[in-house]
């Protein structure tokens, strides 16, 4: 065996530039795949929300007002929820799950949108009602949608709503160990909110976008399934060590 080979020191020496080589290696895949999380986040927001945006300017009849303006503010509301649970898994599959500052203002800033957007969504719909003479909620919103179907949208976008606003407790409560059905309970208003769009959601006229919102739903179906598999394989393996 060559002398430089069998010398320990030298062994040594590969091992280190090795290691070196490895680290700066396994960095260089990390920047590449947080700039790839980036973009793939930001187009998929800007995507949805244009979508979004585009179906109900279609959808418009005659002049802009309060009837007008609140559905497309609860369809924005969530188009950023689903973005949530998609853009989570992006961050999974680019393997940088264990990141938590990536894309922690993107979450915060989106989330504060929500917000705003969910209460205002029932709220000038309620404002418009009271202001035509129709009353106090929810009574008035049932004296106007009177069908079964619009009454049972109505029903479960109340639901999702009172979720949705217990969710927003997760800074104070998310390490308790009954959140977790907090969290599915929010996953599941998020399918309420699919049905009560199809039932009651104007901004679905377009025939293109309502292909869009059920391809939309069956994303969020494999997005929740992934993300659930991910964190229990993530957990399997984490109590094998």
């Amino acid at each position: 065996m060559p002398y430089h080979l069998a010398n320990p020191q030298d062994v040594e020496y590969c091992s280190i530039i090795t290691e070196v080589a490895q680290e700066g290696c396994d960095k260089i895949k990390v920047m590449i795949n947080r700039r790839a999380l980036y973009w793939t986040v930001s187009a998929l927001t800007v995507f949805v929300v244009g979508a979004g945006g585009l179906a109900w300017q279609q959808g418009l009849r005659g002049s802009l007002g309060i009837y007008e303006l609140f559905p497309l503010l609860g369809m924005l509301a969530w188009l950023l929820m689903w973005m949530h649970y998609v853009g989570g898994s992006v961050k999974r599959y680019f393997g940088l799950s264990k990141d938590t500052k990536i894309l922690k203002r993107y979450f915060d800033v989106t989330s504060a949108i929500v917000l705003a957007l969910i209460l205002l969504h029932p709220g000038l719909l309620y404002v418009g009602l009271f202001k035509d003479g129709l009353g106090l909620p929810p009574i008035s919103a049932f004296l106007v949608y009177y069908q079964l179907t619009a009454r049972v949208a109505l029903v479960l976008g109340s639901i999702s709503l009172t979720v949705f606003l217990l969710f927003e407790l997760r800074r104070w409560f998310r390490e308790k160990s009954w959140w977790r059905y907090i969290e599915w309970a929010n996953v599941i208003a998020m399918f309420l909110i699919f049905v009560h769009a199809v039932l009651i959601g104007g901004e679905l006229y377009p025939g293109w976008f309502t292909a869009l919102w059920v391809i939309f739903g069956l994303l969020l179906v494999l997005s929740i399934t992934y993300n659930w598999l991910f964190d229990k394989n993530k957990l399997r393996n984490a109590s094998k060590i």
